[in-house]
């Protein structure tokens, strides 16, 4: 029993950095593509900058708050005597909200990036708003996380499963927010006209 407790202590630190790497590859990948949507206009290098700065740092601090934020390490999977909430990878409320803050920043801060372009063209006033759902996808994202986070805080009974449950409902959902803005081509099939007018602007954004 004991083996199987710090095995499962030591799957949840691993699954942790595999969930945070994954969202911020996903991140990160969103970034280069509004970068390739917007290298060739003024002013919009200094936003992509800061934006693949910031991505870096959120999570080198996610990452480092649960690495480094316990000393010694195999506090993690010490459960006797009880080292804390702090040494509960899965529920450890320090990680928590670092984590949600950061993920929300970085969420919030990407869509800010191709929107200004996007109302400044010459588009009809319809296409922009059909345009600005599809760029603000990650929308769903942010949900997704404020939920994960409010039913881990509050469920102190199954707050490890909850984590896993809703990290996997996260990932999800940001793995297809993420790539509809770069799947133009499929969604010109399925969405027939509205479709091609996407594909429109992003063959002029991007040239």
């Amino acid at each position: 029993m004991t083996r199987l407790i710090i095995a499962g202590s030591k799957t949840q630190i691993a699954r942790q950095n595999s969930y945070t790497a994954m969202l911020w590859t996903l991140k990160t990948a969103v970034c280069a593509f509004y970068y390739r949507l917007t290298h060739a206009l003024a002013g919009y290098k200094y936003c992509i900058k800061i934006a693949f700065g910031f991505i870096f740092i959120s999570w080198f601090t996610v990452h480092m708050t649960l690495l480094a934020g316990w000393y010694p390490f195999y506090k993690y999977w010490q459960f006797y005597p009880d080292p804390g909430n702090f040494c509960q990878a899965a529920v450890s409320r320090t990680f928590i909200l670092t984590f949600f803050f950061l993920d929300i920043l970085t969420d919030a801060y990407l869509p800010s990036i191709p929107l200004p372009m996007l109302w400044r063209t010459e588009l009809p006033r319809p296409k922009k708003i059909d345009l600005s759902v599809v760029f603000s996808g990650v929308v769903f994202v942010m949900v997704a996380a404020l939920l994960r986070c409010y039913f881990i805080m509050t469920d102190s009974k199954d707050g490890a499963s909850q984590s896993g449950v809703w990290a996997c409902r996260e990932t999800f959902v940001a793995v297809v927010t993420s790539n509809v803005p770069v799947i133009w081509s499929c969604c010109r099939i399925l969405l027939g006209p509205r479709g091609r007018i996407v594909w429109s602007f992003s063959s002029r954004s991007s040239r």
